[in-house]
């Protein structure tokens, strides 16, 4: 579960959201990111960092995953709205 880890190295923090981010612009790829904690690991990971480059790659990520009317429906379900 996503909440059972705490990402410290910034440079762990800058490749992570930077490959979640190329994750996100695959639209094949959305919804299993979706159902499977990706935008929970992006909200802690943004929280967490403090790299501004950090929080913007997870922003972005989450936006490109917010696209459509079920994705958006459940990011916001799972505190997209914060």
């Amino acid at each position: 579960m996503v909440s059972d880890f705490f990402i410290t190295s910034p440079l762990l923090q800058k490749y992570i959201s930077a490959a979640l981010y190329n994750i996100s612009t695959v639209s094949e790829c959305h919804l299993a990111l979706v159902n499977k904690d990706g935008v929970q690991l992006l909200y802690k990971l943004a929280k967490e960092a403090e790299d501004e480059e950090v929080k913007m790659m997870c922003a972005l990520a989450v936006c490109h995953l917010s696209c459509g009317h079920v994705n958006s429906a459940k990011i916001v379900g799972q505190g997209g709205t914060r």
